[in-house]
């Protein structure tokens, strides 16, 4: 009888799911900066469609809500090397962290892109509309292989090739940078408010600044 040894995944992209505890004030801290930074900028076009992107690095902002953010942007940096034994011995890795804020309104959407020049992506959800069809709203990764729609046919999961997920406020995802990625129009009349960020490892290359 023929008998499996063991299994590998080889090559995978993880996805790191965070909840931030007791959310609720520092949500309504970070929308009452969002409004207050939109009021004064028109923003700028990157992924965004139809949706407002907040100008300059956010994490620069003299807003003590930011200031919380970007200390649990770190715990679950850190707790990611931990986790993927990517530690080792050595010191705490430490990592320069860049981040906007996007507002979505009525049909805005991200289009398909990756964060290049950084070593891990994430974003924050700060209000999360309830959609009213399928996929509004969510965030949709992407697998970078190529050659999978041949796979399909297979129906084994890790060939899927696509995960969409519905982040809920207090959430916060973390995935490496090259993983492509989008977001589903918000078909609400409420706004869908989420900070992503980019985080780069000090010391290996020049920090890169992200506007």
């Amino acid at each position: 009888m023929l008998k499996l040894k063991r299994v590998e995944l080889l090559f995978p992209s993880p996805l790191l799911h965070f909840a931030v505890p007791d959310c609720e004030p520092l949500n309504e801290d970070l929308l009452r900066l969002g409004h207050r930074l939109r009021e004064h900028s028109p923003g700028i076009r990157r992924s965004n469609r139809q949706g407002w992107h907040s100008g300059g690095n956010l994490f620069r902002e003299a807003s003590s809500a930011v200031s919380v953010l970007e200390s649990w942007i770190h715990i679950a940096l850190s707790a990611a090397m931990d986790k993927l034994s990517a530690r080792g011995d050595g010191p705490d890795p430490r990592f320069h962290i860049d981040g906007w804020m996007n507002i979505n309104p009525l049909g805005g959407f991200n289009a398909p892109h990756t964060h290049p020049d950084c070593h891990w992506s994430g974003v924050y959800y700060v209000r999360q509309p309830r959609p009213r069809s399928r996929n509004a709203g969510m965030i949709e990764f992407i697998d970078p292989r190529r050659e999978l729609n041949e796979y399909k046919g297979l129906r084994i999961k890790v060939y899927k090739g696509r995960r969409a997920l519905l982040g809920q406020p207090g959430e916060l995802y973390l995935f490496p940078s090259y993983l492509l990625h989008m977001v589903y129009p918000n078909d609400s009349e409420e706004e869908r408010v989420s900070i992503a960020f980019n985080a780069t490892l000090k010391g290996t290359e020049e920090d890169v600044e992200i506007p």
